[in-house]
């Protein structure tokens, strides 16, 4: 089994107190799908420490460069959530392991 470096692509989470709650988060990750047909692989809420929930995702770029993706994103999530948007855990040093999807 071989690893194929993806190019183009954000993986990573975002992350929050977890007093926002599911419901609010799936909100958010809706509205950005919507916003962004066809960019946005799976998205996953997740517990991501003992007080944090997190959107997991995959993004593809496309023409926009990462820092740009990072800086709007941030800046959304802060004007929404305030001290409740924690942080988050962005990366686009991507490889695909197995294409097959989880069961």
């Amino acid at each position: 089994m071989g690893t194929t470096r993806i190019a183009g692509v954000v993986v990573g989470m975002w992350k929050f107190n977890d007093s926002v709650g599911s419901g609010a988060l799936a909100r958010v990750a809706n509205g950005y799908k919507q916003a962004n047909p066809g960019s946005y692989g799976q998205m996953l809420i997740r517990r991501c420490s003992k007080d944090q929930l997190a959107i997991s995702f995959s993004y593809k770029l496309g023409d926009q460069n990462f820092k740009h993706f990072s800086d709007r994103l941030w800046a959304d999530l802060k004007q929404k959530f305030g001290d409740k948007f924690v942080g988050h855990d962005l990366t686009t040093d991507v490889w695909t392991i197995d294409d097959q999807p989880i069961a």
